[in-house]
């Protein structure tokens, strides 16, 4: 394995092989080499993270140090590379239709025919405006989905999206001119820049497309409706105060009536340009 590519799992065996606890990390380590390697790579446990629940048998230091040694194991490579520089800051006013993203997620049916959903979420009340699965999306598709979406709650102060063919096509560039949205353009490799969309990406590829399997895409569109139906009014968002979305949504909308509201595309910017650097982890 000299010099080539080695796996979290390979590194993973042989580190716990290797392991020697002294002392108060005996404990640590039993929590540790006790976890099948389904648990170690399994995103979700019943609920609850993997790190969540070591920090809880572990408790104070150890629990700290132990997920972030299980954090280094999972590294996909010896050399990663790691932005240096600050995150998206979030939109200056809390308020609904300031800022939204745009992604595409991908799955495929039971007849292996692929599709693609079209997300676009409110980075500001977390809620799913539209999830929107078909097997072709072109930049017409998605100027008309922003339209009617406009139509319906009126334009937002910005559109954040990466640099997908469809997402940088004439339809798209046109259209911005013409409805007078500002759409922003993350880094090319900077997922990180769009997290608010990546984040749901997750979410729902995690709970459902993971979990389902598709007969048809007439079947997709009901479930993942339904989902996003649970989402936005069924469950409760952590870094909203635990309120589900669409309460959130109404609370803000009581809080800036219409006629409070500021007009014009938003001038905040995503995030600035990160330098890049190489870490190397070392056993």
């Amino acid at each position: 394995m000299e010099g080539q590519r080695q796996s979290p799992l390979w590194r993973t065996q042989r580190i716990l092989a290797r392991f020697k606890p002294i002392g108060a990390s005996l404990r640590a380590a039993k929590i540790l080499s006790g976890l099948s390697m389904n648990q170690l790579f399994k995103p979700i446990l019943a609920g609850a993270t993997l790190c969540d629940r070591m920090r809880a048998c572990a408790g104070g230091i150890i629990g700290i140090a132990l997920t972030s040694l299980l954090a280094w194991l999972l590294l996909d490579d010896w050399a990663s590379a790691r932005a240096v520089g600050t995150r998206a800051p979030a939109p200056v006013l809390a308020m609904p239709n300031q800022r939204w993203s745009l992604d595409f997620v991908h799955d495929q049916m039971a007849s292996g025919r692929r599709f693609r959903v079209l997300n676009i979420v409110d980075d500001v009340t977390r809620e799913c405006l539209r999830a929107v699965p078909d097997t072709s999306i072109s930049g017409r598709r998605v100027v008309r989905e922003l339209a009617d979406l406009i139509a319906e709650r009126g334009k937002p102060g910005m559109i954040v999206s990466d640099n997908g063919t469809e997402l940088t096509s004439n339809a798209v560039l046109a259209w911005c001119g013409e409805a007078g949205v500002e759409w922003h353009y993350i880094t090319p490799g900077k997922p990180m820049q769009n997290g608010f969309c990546e984040n749901f990406n997750g979410r729902m590829r995690d709970e459902l497309l993971n979990e389902t399997l598709f007969l048809s895409l007439a079947h997709a569109r009901v479930e993942i409706a339904a989902w996003v139906e649970d989402y936005n009014r069924e469950r409760p968002h952590s870094s909203l105060g635990y309120a589900t979305p669409a309460a959130f949504a109404a609370e803000l909308n009581k809080q800036w009536p219409a006629s409070l509201r500021p007009t014009g595309s938003a001038t905040q910017p995503i995030a600035s340009t990160a330098q890049m650097r190489k870490t190397t982890a070392r056993l």
